[in-house]
């Protein structure tokens, strides 16, 4: 009797060691979300529309790799709408890079913007735009 009951506390200390040990995934979402907003905020306030949201990218696209399943499509439509900026400014196509700035003013990219940008603050405390 005594080494089951042994057994059951070690099995419940060794259980409350791996819980406390790891990081949920909303805590290691929130810590992401944390360590970007100073440098994105940056980034954007620097950069200016344009610039800024092309300096960006690699940031938002790490964000958008970790996201969570309820805001991932929002993250995908944002991500790839500044993608569609940066290869229209790559290729120096005026006509393109005006049409790729239409695409980010659309609704459905602000909605989007707006969507990952409320999740941060509501889940994580922290503004990214």
């Amino acid at each position: 009797m005594r080494a089951l009951t042994l057994l059951a506390l070690t099995a419940t200390m060794a259980g409350t060691l791996t819980v406390s040990g790891c990081a949920s995934d909303q805590e290691k979402w929130c810590d992401r979300v944390s360590a970007a907003a100073p440098t994105l905020g940056k980034t954007l306030d620097e950069g200016g529309a344009k610039t800024g949201l092309i300096d960006a990218l690699p940031t938002l696209r790490s964000l958008a790799d970790a996201a969570p399943s309820d805001v991932r499509e929002d993250w995908s439509t944002l991500v790839d709408a500044v993608s569609g900026l940066a290869d229209a400014v790559a290729a120096k196509d005026d006509k393109a890079t005006r049409q790729a700035g239409l695409k980010l003013a659309s609704p459905d990219v602000q909605a989007a913007a707006n969507a990952v940008d409320q999740e941060a603050r509501d889940v994580c405390h922290a503004g990214l735009f």
